[in-house]
């Protein structure tokens, strides 16, 4: 996170990283918040619940990238991180169909989500792409409305 971080102030991005600990000591809090060049909620601070609370977090560690206006992001911030720590893809917005890698273990296991599967070949890629494309573009910016047909899920696409 520390690379990630160094790296969007050399692009000059703006963004804020806030530390909200987990942990159930101040000590273990302190440790792992020693040398961090960003701001934290402090152990003590009844906000740290309010806010696992509210984004549902799960499971640690957890990673949630915002907007200013607090939308969320992605909530698959450790993930993107792992897979693109320079942070060239950063904030990580979901698009209308992404290629199905790790970073979204997370996602198909908590939500509906519609996949291609293909041999990883650059042929099937490219037909699985093709594929879904459309619908999931459509989809993406709101000209496919499932909850007529009382579907009220929100989907992501994958090849």
């Amino acid at each position: 996170l520390k690379h990630l971080h160094k790296s969007l102030i050399e692009k000059k991005m703006l963004c804020q990283i806030v530390y909200v600990s987990a942990d159930r000591d101040e000590t273990v809090f302190r440790n792992d918040f020693f040398d961090c060049p960003w701001v934290a909620i402090p152990h003590s601070d009844e906000r740290r619940g309010i806010l696992a609370n509210y984004f549902h977090v799960t499971h640690i560690p957890r990673i949630i990238v915002l907007e200013s206006d607090m939308r969320v992001i992605t909530k698959e911030g450790v993930s993107c991180l792992g897979i693109d720590p320079e942070g060239k893809d950063f904030p990580w917005r979901e698009r209308p169909l992404m290629e199905l890698t790790e970073r979204f273990e997370d996602a198909i296991n908590h939500k509906q989500c519609v996949i291609c599967f293909t041999d990883g070949s650059g042929g099937q890629m490219h037909s699985a792409n093709l594929l879904l494309n459309d619908t999931a573009t459509a989809y993406f910016d709101g000209q496919i409305d499932l909850t007529k047909f009382g579907i009220g899920w929100n989907f992501q696409f994958f090849y």
